[in-house]
């Protein structure tokens, strides 16, 4: 471990699981980066339960970080031993720099929040899951209830979700996105080039790539052949992933379908596809819309979590009932017989995206919440 200079200001530490490329850590980056720019009254720490490609630049801010870096042991067992592992590092953070709080990024530092809370901190759970995790954690949820003093939804749909699941209201703070500067471009093509239809998340089947892909099945044709679907991400599930190839041979689209991996430069991403994709079963908010709305990107999403918090209907983006190819496909084809159309939805989308949805509203929003918890008796 890094050693930590003393200071007169309370300690602030603030808990990752990861630094992947996904929502919650994305965020939470963010978070941290505009922390690391501005004069605080108390001094932010960091502890990751594991690393990630979001680490590096987490070093960046000048930060000071801890990792705990898990051994490679396979199996439960191994799992367990690591978890163990982290909290030990995790019980000597805290006997070091005596935080007054403890920021969770997620519902999934439990154990953390539990211990906190034990060592006398304040704590605060900022949660970005849906009511489906939640259920999954449903008892661990209920046990470090008890320990929480306080949640931060990043959706109403999130805050409805986690006061049926265990009973407890959160404040809703909607993530927000940087400004980026990209010009609207009508989703039309040269003749003889596709369109690319893109997806961006982990693969996993709460994602619904299987749904993308046989909506693409489901156009007619003529405007099948001219498409192809790009998928960005990680591989979460890989019964998952081994399903999708199969999907794609049995309906004859391999050469429209193309796998590519975790691209952590959303520039590369976003430039290189048309519209945007989620056909997610649940979302608790739906980061990679602000992206795509940011880039001048058309979305079509399903009417699902907190998406439709974003999302109006045939205004700045197409939401589409979860589940239904034939009903995505039909979106799609609107969205590629009609470019004025899908170029007016993504003028909207991206004037939307900065007046509701601003990076420096959400941080300074959570910095309220954060100050309040360190000034409250």
């Amino acid at each position: 471990m890094r050693s930590k200079p003393l200071t007169s200001k309370p300690a602030v530490l603030f808990i990752s699981h990861d630094a992947s490329i996904t929502g919650a850590p994305l965020c939470f980056g963010e978070l941290l980066s505009s922390l690391a720019r501005t004069e605080l009254e108390f001094e932010p720490i960091v502890f990751l339960r594991g690393g990630g490609p979001l680490l590096q630049e987490w070093r960046d801010t000048g930060l000071h970080i801890y990792v705990f870096s898990k051994r490679n042991w396979k199996g439960t067992a191994g799992k367990a031993v690591n978890r163990l592992l982290s909290l030990f590092a995790y019980i000597r953070l805290l006997l070091r720099i005596r935080p007054l709080l403890v920021y969770s990024s997620t519902i999934l530092n439990d154990a953390e929040i539990i211990i906190g809370w034990l060592f006398g901190a304040r704590t605060v759970v900022h949660v970005h899951e849906g009511k489906a995790l939640m259920r999954r954690h449903i008892v661990i949820m209920h046990v470090s209830s008890w320990f929480t003093s306080r949640y931060i939804c990043v959706s109403h749909y999130s805050a409805r979700a986690l006061r049926e699941t265990i009973g407890a209201e959160g404040t809703v703070v909607h993530n927000g996105i940087g400004a980026i500067h990209a010009i609207p471009s009508p989703t039309s093509r040269t003749p003889g080039s596709r369109l690319v239809l893109g997806m961006v998340g982990g693969i996993q089947p709460n994602k619904g790539h299987h749904i993308a892909i046989e909506a693409i099945a489901k156009l007619e044709p003529e405007i099948r052949q001219s498409v192809c679907l790009r998928i960005f991400g990680a591989v979460e599930d890989e019964n998952y992933r081994q399903a999708l190839d199969a999907l794609i041979e049995r309906l004859d689209l391999g050469h429209q379908i193309e796998f590519c991996g975790v691209v952590s430069i959303r520039d590369l991403i976003y430039a290189s596809i048309d519209v945007l994709i989620l056909a997610s079963f649940d979302e608790s908010f739906g980061r990679v819309i602000l992206e795509a709305f940011a880039y001048s990107r058309p979305v079509v999403a399903s009417a699902v979590g907190g998406i439709p918090e974003i999302i109006t209907n045939g205004e700045n983006g197409l939401l589409v009932e979860a589940g239904n190819p034939e009903e995505l496909a039909a979106s799609l084809s609107r969205l590629l017989q009609d470019p004025d159309f899908a170029l007016r939805i993504a003028r909207n989308a991206m004037v939307d995206v900065k007046q509701r949805f601003r990076l420096e509203d959400n941080v300074a929003r959570l910095r309220v919440e954060i100050e309040s918890m360190l000034t409250r008796d």
